[in-house]
């Protein structure tokens, strides 16, 4: 299932069986698999935000990309990523790219990232459990 939190974050829960299958990889090889799949998951996001970004000159456009996010803990095992821009959404060139998605005081929202997760969770979801079942598999044929 995938779960939204604040700031668009995605959690993929409620799959036993591949959380305990990972779970006995070792870790750089799960952390390898994992970042992989939410790569290849994150796309559609990716594909959907660029097609909705209002578009001027078009830098915010070129600006979008998929950025890692590397949690881990001892006990935890969380990797992610994110479709931003390139410097974050109030950053760099394209630092107006969060005031589009949220509004200011003077100038209403325009979402296009957000918006883009939503309408494409549950191909998130399906890509994450078929990339990471694959890689499982993949793995165990290695022997």
């Amino acid at each position: 299932m995938v779960q939204y939190r604040s700031k668009a974050k995605v959690f993929l829960t409620g799959d036993k069986a591949l959380d305990k299958k990972l779970s006995t990889l070792e870790g750089k090889v799960r952390n390898k698999i994992a970042r992989k799949a939410i790569r290849k998951a994150a796309k559609p996001v990716l594909d959907a935000a660029k097609a909705n970004v209002p578009v001027e000159s078009g830098k915010l456009r070129k600006s979008l990309t998929i950025r890692a996010l590397r949690k881990s803990s001892k006990n935890k095992f969380r990797v992610g990523a994110r479709v931003t821009t390139r410097d974050g959404l109030f950053s760099g060139e394209t630092f107006y790219g969060g005031f589009v998605e949220f509004g200011t005081a003077t100038q209403a929202p325009r979402p296009f990232l957000i918006p883009a997760l939503a309408s494409n969770s549950g191909r998130v979801d399906s890509i994450l459990r078929e990339e990471i079942r694959t890689a499982i598999m993949d793995e165990a044929a290695k022997g």
